[in-house]
């Protein structure tokens, strides 16, 4: 393993596919790398409609996907509207019968609890899986993230008491100002910027206009995707077309 310190990635391609072949490859040496190294990789997975494309594509791999543990960057608690469901995606996409339903796919709980509850409760799920003590310095090997309009990723948006939180991995967060507007739960910043990896991915102009914001402002700007990747294992893939 080359144990020389990533750097920063940033990339402009014209369109989806070209963003989904720049994604695969990536993502794929990664897990490997993971996999050749201590016999396990660990995925969070965004939501959203920008990666679904890439998930059906990565679910085709020829990986040793019986031992990569998959979890949510973040949910949408919304029971009984499978369409707002994050995990309900990955299901249809990722793991709809290609190879990738070898792999342990481990999403909350969101039914007949609160909120907070549910994410003590993936905590503790995660924490069992992966034989960890809840609230230590958890790395997970690659998180992917999208990018919202007004800089929030994940479940994280701007003013939002999640931002503040320093040893929980997963927070409940109200019901945001954009769409759709039911509570969530999301990871924290901490857990996020430990990864080994963070793959940013998005599409469009307006989305490329704000990359390029936080490229320049770098962890100045006050946008929770400029905090979500501070150091240099940061890859961007921005399309120009959705």
């Amino acid at each position: 393993m080359n144990d020389a310190p990533p750097a920063v990635e940033r990339l402009i391609v014209p369109d989806g596919a070209a963003l989904t072949a720049a994604a695969l490859e990536r993502v794929r040496g990664w897990l490997l790398e993971a996999i050749q190294t201590k016999g396990r990789a660990v995925m969070a997975l965004a939501g959203g409609k920008t990666p679904e494309h890439f998930y059906k594509e990565l679910g085709n791999m020829d990986l040793p996907w019986e031992n990569v543990l998959l979890l949510l960057g973040d949910e949408r608690i919304a029971p009984g509207q499978e369409a707002l469901s994050n995990a309900a995606m990955i299901r249809r996409s990722l793991m709809a019968g290609g190879r990738a339903c070898m792999a342990r796919f481990l999403a909350p709980e969101l039914e007949g609890c609160s909120p907070q509850d549910a994410a003590h409760a993936y905590e503790a799920d995660i924490a069992r899986a992966l034989g960890v003590a809840v609230g230590g310095d958890l790395v997970l090997d690659v998180v992917i993230l999208g990018l919202g309009k007004d800089g929030h990723t994940a479940s994280l948006f701007p003013g939002s008491p999640a931002l503040m939180a320093q040893k929980a991995w997963i927070f409940a967060v109200p019901a945001p100002e954009v769409e759709p507007r039911v509570p969530r739960l999301t990871m924290t910043l901490p857990l996020i910027s430990r990864a080994r990896r963070v793959l940013f991915l998005a599409g469009g102009e307006e989305k490329l206009a704000l990359a390029q914001r936080i490229w320049a402002e770098g962890g100045t700007m006050d946008a929770p995707a400029a905090k979500a990747c501070p150091g240099d294992n940061c890859v961007w893939i921005i399309s120009r077309r959705l």
